[in-house]
């Protein structure tokens, strides 16, 4: 297919499950029309070229919370922040698409990096991204910048590759530690410990 040009499959390590998971960050509240109407159309674009790529059996599986908690929707405060949170960090790979200051996209950065995630950048050549974003202890696998947001798909197609192999080398360190921390329950086993010792919140902090 158009997705699978290369003759032969790189030498990567198995990925299990062999998917990627990603969170697509965007602003959703900080918005006119004419922005909604090009963050709803990249955002497809996105969805549909990732959905599309098949990767020597691994693909990609995208998160979009304007699909799922977008504004006007039931959900409450807490429960868009701990969704959005689980769905950031237990992601292997975050595309920010920048189009309007967000102080969610931000959230959603500084989660990132706490989690180590490699990011992928996406936002329009004129449009105002700061400099404390970028700077955001993230690997940044990729900085796209487009001038019609129909540039979007040629874009992707072009360094879909370098994402993938990335994402995947990335995804086989970060699971091992993740998922022996969820086999040891680590946070509850230092809460019952902090309980038992009598440490308080607090001194934890301090320690």
């Amino acid at each position: 297919s158009f997705f699978s040009l290369d003759p032969e499959p790189p030498e990567l390590p198995d990925l299990n499950p062999p998917v990627i998971r990603v969170y697509l960050a965007s602003a959703l509240t900080n918005l006119d029309d004419e922005g909604k109407k090009e963050a709803e159309t990249g955002r497809g674009i996105i969805r549909d070229v990732l959905h599309d790529y098949d990767y020597f059996g691994v693909r990609f599986e995208v998160y979009d919370p304007a699909q799922v908690t977008p504004p006007g929707s039931p959900h409450s405060d807490d429960e868009v922040y701990i969704m959005d949170h689980h769905q950031t960090s237990n992601a292997d790979l975050v595309i920010f698409y920048v189009l309007a200051p967000s102080l969610g996209v931000g959230m959603e950065a500084q989660i990132a990096a706490d989690s180590t995630l490699p990011r992928v950048v996406v936002s329009r050549r004129d449009a105002p991204v700061s400099r404390m974003f970028r700077g955001v202890f993230s690997p940044t696998i990729a900085s796209l910048e487009y001038g019609q947001v129909a540039e979007l798909r040629h874009l992707f197609f072009d360094h879909l590759r370098v994402i993938a192999e990335a994402v995947i080398h990335s995804a086989l360190r970060r699971r091992e530690h993740i998922g022996g921390f969820c086999k040891n329950s680590l946070g509850a086993t230092m809460m019952r410990r902090r309980i038992t010792l009598g440490v308080s919140l607090p001194q934890l902090a301090e320690e």
